[in-house]
């Protein structure tokens, strides 16, 4: 069996899938695989820049080639990898996302628990490639995350609109202050403010889901709750 740099076989069954929120499609590995990919996707264009700005299509998924230079197959070949906005964030070039960026960058790598790698970070001798992001873990490994964190389907967390108090509340604030951090910080006050429900409303926007403002399972689940 022929694999790629990471060791997944190359040319397996994949499909273009559409980043949610976005009109972006990747054509990425069928299964858990295309899970993490599609998820590092939506991460990416909900927090760090926008998949849809205006410009030439510049996001990749799979591609029959082997690595410039080399004889080892692309992980591009297993469809493991994806590029992102790539006419931004051309390879060989460092330093195209400002410190902000790299900071959600950062928050997306840990929260893929080292399974994903990003070019930003490529070295010894490797050029680096910021628009790139690959699958590192191996099939067993991917898919456990995919069992534990992807699609985790509706929270059973109460429903946070304007005027909403507590606990809840503040788990909100901390997590769109983690994840926007360019912008001003929400004081993490338990309070549901006008202020609050703008980033709500900013985040259901970029994710694709209905911009209410109102903090429901669906909204809860794609912060990350459960």
């Amino acid at each position: 069996m022929t694999v790629s740099q990471n060791g997944w076989p190359i040319d397996p069954p994949r499909t273009a899938r559409l980043v949610d929120g976005t009109n972006t499609k990747l054509i990425v590995v069928d299964g858990p695989g295309g899970d993490i990919l599609m998820y590092v996707a939506r991460q990416f264009s909900a927090r760090v820049e926008s998949l849809d700005a205006p410009g030439p299509a510049d996001d990749w998924g799979y591609a029959h080639r082997v690595i410039a230079g080399t004889r080892v197959w692309s992980n591009h070949a297993s469809a493991t990898a994806i590029d992102l906005n790539a006419t931004q964030h051309p390879s060989g070039k460092r330093g195209t996302f400002n410190a902000n960026q790299v900071a959600a960058i950062r928050a997306i790598l840990s929260e893929c628990g080292g399974l994903i790698r990003w070019g930003g970070d490529y070295s010894g001798g490797s050029p680096v490639d910021e628009m790139h992001w690959e699958i590192v873990g191996n099939f067993d490994q991917v898919a456990e995350w995919v069992r534990n964190h992807g699609n985790p389907g509706p929270s059973n967390r109460p429903t946070l609109s304007l005027g909403s108090t507590g606990d809840d509340v503040r788990d909100v604030q901390r997590v769109l202050n983690a994840w926007y951090p360019r912008m001003d910080p929400l004081v993490v006050d338990g309070v549901f403010g006008a202020l609050t429900r703008s980033r709500v409303v900013y985040a259901q926007e970029r994710l694709g889901l209905k911009a209410d403002g109102i903090v429901g399972p669906l909204t809860w689940s794609a912060l990350g709750f459960r």
